[in-house]
């Protein structure tokens, strides 16, 4: 009777064992608890995927960088102004000078130029070839065109002047204003002033001086015959 009790156990399949905590059953204990599992949510990291997100963030810069708005290098020119200088290879410069001197001007013009752009054109060309700015010549200051005094305005007797004039004359006139540290305003009218004043001075002007010159003559002489006597 014992061998038969004995012999019917084997026979039987083992029996279930109940897991000792929720969510573990000792099948789970051929995998070593303390062996650490890769999370798949970690390979992105260093996966090939990678290049793929950093060009997702370059591509708004580069979305954007086109459409960023572009400062002009010079001042706006109109569509005439950009066709006569390609036709003639001139530009305007301009500069502000006494009414009765821009009056004085044209009229010398007229009589020994014919038009006043060719007058400009020879007064720019000997005041930048003799440089008399070198041989003692000061600088003319401008005026503005209005003088604001308390509420109102009054006019300072001044008036603009353009002078259109090649364009290679143009830029060797900013740079010898750049270089003299004056403003291209200044330096033309300070070529009106030397052209008026010691190139076709006016009438009354030079007969003033001649005047001048010979009570100065006479002073000269009258000096030297006093020790004579």
């Amino acid at each position: 009777m014992k061998t038969r009790n004995v012999a019917t156990p084997a026979a039987k399949a083992p029996p279930q064992i109940e897991p000792l905590f929720d969510g573990w059953s000792p099948d789970q204990v051929k995998a070593p608890i303390s062996s650490p599992v890769t999370p798949k949510s970690k390979r992105p990291v260093s996966s090939p995927a990678e290049p793929i997100l950093l060009d997702d963030v370059k591509a708004p810069t580069a979305q954007t960088t086109p459409s960023a708005p572009r400062r002009p290098e010079a001042p706006p020119v109109s569509k005439t102004r950009l066709k006569r200088i390609a036709k003639d290879g001139t530009d305007e410069i301009t500069t502000r000078i006494p009414a009765r001197l821009g009056a004085y001007t044209k009229a010398l013009a007229a009589l020994h130029f014919g038009t006043l752009r060719r007058m400009h054109v020879s007064m720019m060309d000997q005041f930048l070839a003799e440089k008399p700015w070198t041989k003692g010549l000061h600088w003319r200051r401008t005026k503005a065109l209005v003088e604001r005094k308390g509420v109102g305005a009054m006019a300072t007797g001044w008036v603009q002047v353009n002078l259109r004039l090649p364009t290679p004359t143009i830029d060797e006139i900013r740079d010898e204003a750049a270089y003299n540290q004056v403003s291209p305003s200044t330096f033309l009218y300070t070529a009106f002033y030397w052209w008026t004043w010691y190139k076709y001075p006016p009438r009354d002007e030079v007969e003033r001086r001649r005047r001048k010159a010979i009570e100065q003559g006479r002073a000269a002489r009258g000096e030297s015959e006093s020790p004579r006597a």
